[in-house]
């Protein structure tokens, strides 16, 4: 896996991509570049937000 807080910045073409959070895997269903963002959707249909740093790509 690898460390958002790498990369420093969240992209656009994190859509789709799934995440790991303090609170399990979730997938990425919308990105706010300008405010470093990612909207994320949770297995049993929970959302939530979490930004640079909070969470690491899975692959």
């Amino acid at each position: 896996m690898r460390k958002a807080r790498e990369e420093k910045l969240v992209t656009s073409d994190m859509k789709g991509c799934r995440v790991q959070t303090d609170n399990g895997v979730a997938e990425v269903i919308r990105v706010i570049t300008s405010q470093q963002w990612l909207h994320i959707r949770y297995p049993d249909g929970s959302i939530g937000w979490v930004s640079v740093g909070q969470f690491k790509i899975t692959e």
